[in-house]
């Protein structure tokens, strides 16, 4: 009987040792770009600095439209426009130039359609694989807690419908706690994994603020990286102190450890990995949506020049 409960308690800890449960899943691959972007030559930051202080310009748009036009290319073109707006409302250059603005609106607005739809398609990716993976840990925890519930009835019953022998109750009574403590314990908070290596560098690119990117238009990575708002953050800064002030990137000790499995080789992710990658993604999508309010502002006032 000793040899017995011994070895059940042995079994018991060599389990208990290995709790991780590790699961296959394709990621989204699928979800990468065609890396056919704008390419629309931006300027330097110093250029775009006193293009921003433009006091043509400022009087009759917003910082953030005329950072868009500058982003875009557009800028030149928005002063002719102002100009010709003071005369003949009607006349064929200002038609004409106008025209050639809104075609680039459009083009801006189809470049912020298609990265939130790229981001778009990763959220969705990232949430199926995390409802895949809470199924796991539920059925987990469900079929544990049952065996260990019908352990406990097992053993209460042999226990109590034998001849009553010293050794041999207590060897029962001692295996049917042990095999209770054994399937609670894997109920409880079971780990489970998935390899995770992510074949797409768009948050990578904006972790290390790389000077040139693949995942984004000129103009769009211009938008993300070039701080030319007064006492606001770029958002490729917003995004990275955002990060790391949600944690999605653990403490100070674990940061370089997250930075691989975020920005790297990928690796070993829990469910709270993903959770964190499907924010981080969930942020970028919302924060470059936002531009659309920049552009809608910015056809607004010109509405509002030509109305004058």
């Amino acid at each position: 009987m000793k040899q017995f409960t011994l070895l059940i308690i042995f079994l018991f800890f060599i389990q208990c040792s290995g709790r991780e449960v590790r699961l296959t899943v394709q990621g989204a691959s699928y979800c990468l770009s065609s890396k056919l972007h704008l390419q629309t030559e931006s300027p330097t930051l110093e250029e775009a600095t006193a293009m921003m202080a433009d006091s043509e310009l400022t009087t009759k748009f917003s910082p953030k439209s005329i950072r868009m036009a500058i982003a875009y290319g557009i800028f030149k073109d928005l002063k002719e426009f102002t100009r010709l707006a003071k005369g003949n409302k009607n006349s064929p250059e200002l038609l004409k130039l106008e025209t050639k603005i809104y075609k680039t609106l459009q083009a801006i607005s189809l470049d912020i359609d298609s990265i939130t739809s790229e981001y778009s398609c990763y959220v969705d990716r990232f949430t199926e694989i995390i409802t895949m993976m809470k199924e796991k840990e539920d059925d987990i925890v469900q079929s544990n807690t049952l065996y260990a519930i019908m352990s406990g009835a097992i053993a209460a019953i042999l226990d109590g419908s034998t001849v009553y022998d010293t050794g041999f109750n207590q060897g029962i009574i001692l295996t049917g706690g042990i095999l209770v403590s054994y399937f609670s314990y894997r109920a409880f908070n079971p780990n489970i994994t998935i390899e995770f290596k992510p074949k797409s560098t768009n948050l990578k690119e904006i972790w290390f603020n790389v000077e040139t990117s693949s995942n984004y238009s000129k103009p769009m990575w211009f938008l993300m990286t070039k701080p030319l708002l007064k006492d606001e953050l770029c958002i490729r800064d917003l995004l990275a102190k955002r990060w790391v002030e949600n944690h999605f990137l653990g403490s100070e000790e674990e940061r370089e450890y997250h930075i691989n499995l975020f920005f790297g080789e990928g690796g070993v992710s829990t469910i709270n990995h993903i959770t964190n990658r499907r924010e981080m993604n969930n942020e970028v999508r919302s924060l470059i949506f936002l531009l659309k309010q920049d552009l809608k502002g910015l056809q607004i006032e010109m509405e509002n020049l030509l109305k004058k």
